[in-house]
C-alpha cells in the first residue's frame, strides 16, 4: 500500500514562515529587506566613484551579515506577450489583430525600458536575535546607511511581497498576493 505524502507549497519548501515587525521570517531568522536607490556614475567623478565604493566597503564591513540582491525593475512580461501572440494568431477580425498587434508592440517597448532598470537590495539576517536587539540593530543600520549617503528604504510587508514576486518571476502586477500561499483557495 502507498503512502501518501503530502506535497509541501513553494512557501514550506523555501523556509518562509510569516511577515515579522521589521522583515521576513524564515526558521529561526528574520530577514530586514532595505531598498537602495543607486546613484547615477555616469555622471559622477572618478573621485566620486571610488569614495562610494569604498563607502560600500565600509558599511559591508560593519555589517557582515548583510546581503547584496539586484533585481530587474520590473515584473515578467513573457506571459502576457505569449498571450496576446496567441490571440493575434487565433483572431479573424482584422481590426482586433491590428489593436492585439499594436498592444505587443508597446509591451514589447515597455519591456525593453524597463529591462535596463535595476533595483539594489540590502538583506540583513538576524539569528536568534530578541526583538529589542533586531530593533537597535536596524535602527543602527538605517543610521548607517544615511550617513555613508546612501539612499534607503526599508520594506514594509506589501513591499517584501513586491520584492518576492519581482526576485521569484510571478506577475503579480495589480494583483493583492496573499500572506499564506493557498490562502484565497482555503474555503473551497
Amino acid at each position: 500500500m502507498k503512502i501518501k505524502t503530502k506535497k509541501k507549497t513553494v512557501q514550506q519548501l523555501l523556509g518562509l514562515e510569516t511577515f515579522g515587525k521589521y522583515g521576513l521570517i524564515a526558521g529561526k531568522a528574520e530577514y530586514v529587506v532595505f531598498s537602495i536607490l543607486p546613484s547615477n556614475i555616469a555622471v559622477m567623478s572618478l573621485e566620486s566613484v571610488q569614495i562610494k565604493i569604498e563607502k560600500l566597503m565600509d558599511l559591508l564591513t560593519a555589517f557582515p551579515n548583510i546581503q547584496i540582491f539586484c533585481t530587474d525593475g520590473c515584473e515578467c512580461f513573457d506571459n502576457n506577450k505569449i498571450f496576446i501572440s496567441t490571440r493575434i494568431d487565433d483572431e479573424e477580425n482584422n481590426a482586433v489583430r491590428e489593436l492585439l498587434t499594436k498592444d505587443l508592440e508597446h509591451m514589447e517597448s515597455i519591456q525593453s525600458e524597463l529591462s535596463n532598470s535595476r533595483q539594489f537590495y540590502l538583506v540583513y539576517r538576524f539569528r536568534n536575535q530578541s526583538k529589542d536587539l533586531v530593533g537597535t540593530i536596524v535602527s543602527r543600520l538605517e543610521k548607517c546607511m544615511s550617513e555613508y549617503d546612501f539612499v534607503c528604504k526599508r520594506l514594509e510587508k506589501s513591499d517584501l511581497k513586491q520584492f518576492l514576486a519581482v526576485y521569484f518571476g510571478i506577475s503579480s502586477y495589480g494583483a493583492e498576493i496573499a500572506d499564506v500561499e493557498g490562502a484565497t483557495n482555503e474555503n473551497m
